[in-house]
C-alpha cells in the first residue's frame, strides 16, 4: 500500500507500507517507509514475527514475551 501527502508541494512525501508475505490471514506490516524526493524520512526496518504472530523485532529493536507455561495458578 502506498500513499502520498502534500502532492504538488515541496512537502510531497510518499509512505509505503509493505505487507508481510506470510500466508497468515491477519495482515501484518513487513516495513513502513516514508520518502521525499528519494530521501528517507522514516524507516521502521523489517518486522519479524514468531509462529504465534507476535512481533519479534522491528529494525534493530527486539521484543520478547513470557512463556505461557511460566504462569502460576
Amino acid at each position: 500500500m502506498q500513499y502520498n501527502t502534500g502532492p504538488g508541494t515541496a512537502n510531497d512525501v510518499t509512505t509505503t507500507l509493505s505487507q508481510d508475505g506470510s500466508t497468515n490471514l491477519i495482515p501484518r506490516p513487513k516495513r513502513i517507509q516514508s520518502l521525499r524526493g528519494g530521501q528517507s524520512l522514516f524507516d521502521t526496518g523489517t518486522f519479524t514475527y514468531d509462529g504465534a504472530g507476535n512481533v519479534l523485532s522491528v529494525g534493530s529493536d527486539t521484543f520478547s514475551y513470557p512463556r505461557r507455561d511460566n504462569q502460576r495458578e
